[in-house]
């Protein structure tokens, strides 16, 4: 059996082939796709689920990924097929087929409120701020402190402040996940020395992925944008006490679908315990040129486990 894996983004049509955010992830799922195909997977790009998507599996377009002289080429369906698996990257609307992920990992991911209820003693305590008087009382009464402000459906560290309370500029959108600083300047022992956090990718209570990130100068976020760098880690370099958190996370979902999320971690100074930040529900991939040579090991064994969840 070749099973299909059809992987959801926007960057794709009938008339253009699959694009990606940047070199970097068109060279990320490139090496996916080799994967995938050198184990007898056949990955394939779908996209316009409402113009394209027959329901029960079936699409009526997609770009299927072939390797020809060792690269990665796209070469447009011909005719309607069907898939054993969607790997969904774009929050595919659809739930009649086997995916990553079921809709209730991605409601509990995509709201951060809803993600501090689902867990609330491994984050900072937190509060749902839900208009301006709410708001004014929570920077009043932290006014001397360093706060963390999150709009809930945001990512990649664009809608989050992190300061002085006093200094909040209301550029956020209500409502708002507030919460308490994490202090994580004493790094951890054998990883980081300073501000930090560890990124852990669990796949049907597997871990696959680890990623290592650390803030640019005094910058409090460690997000690529605001120029922090990071560094992928094999799957035996995570600590292990981690990987038994983020293990109970994934026991909480109570499921027995195919799923795959990450959750990010970092180790609180004060308290001496490691602190959620947040869950993700549709982790990025990594490469080797940016992120090091562990990143083939989370590539290979994200492609095992989503041609294990297709065949099973």
């Amino acid at each position: 059996m070749n099973p299909i894996i059809g992987v959801y983004t926007s960057k794709a049509s009938d008339t253009q082939k699959p694009q990606f955010n940047d070199e970097y992830y068109a060279l990320a799922y490139a090496d996916l796709f080799k994967e995938i195909i050198e184990r007898g997977g056949r990955p394939v790009v779908v996209y316009e689920a409402e113009k394209n998507y027959l329901r029960n599996g079936n699409f009526r377009s997609g770009w299927f990924a072939k390797i020809k002289d060792h690269e990665i080429i796209y070469e447009k369906s011909v005719g309607n097929f069907g898939i054993d698996l969607l790997y969904d990257k774009n929050r595919f609307p659809y739930s009649d087929l086997k995916k990553i992920n079921p809709d209730y990992i991605r409601e509990v991911c995509n709201d951060k409120y809803v993600s501090y209820l689902f867990a609330p003693e491994y984050h900072a305590t937190s509060f749902l701020i839900e208009d301006d008087t709410q708001l004014d009382m929570f920077l009043m009464s932290h006014r001397d402190n360093t706060v963390v402000l999150k709009e809930l459906d945001g990512s990649g560290g664009t809608s989050v402040y992190v300061g002085k309370a006093d200094n909040y500029d209301k550029s956020l959108k209500l409502p708002l996940l507030a919460q308490e600083f994490i202090d994580t300047s004493g790094g951890v022992r054998g990883l980081a020395s300073g501000i930090h956090d560890i990124r852990i990718g669990i796949f049907n209570g597997d871990p696959i992925m680890g990623y290592l990130r650390v803030p640019h100068g005094d910058e409090l976020r460690s997000n690529q944008f605001l120029g922090g760098t990071g560094t992928a880690l094999l799957v035996h370099e995570i600590p292990k006490e981690l990987v038994e958190l983020t293990k109970d996370l994934d026991r909480r979902f109570n499921i027995n679908e195919s799923r795959f999320f990450a959750a990010d971690w970092g180790f609180d100074k004060n308290t001496q315990t490691w602190k959620l930040f947040e869950i993700n529900g549709a982790p990025g991939l990594e490469h080797e040129s940016e992120d090091g040579p562990a990143a083939n090991e989370f590539l290979r064994l994200l492609a095992e486990k989503l041609i294990g969840s297709a065949t099973s």
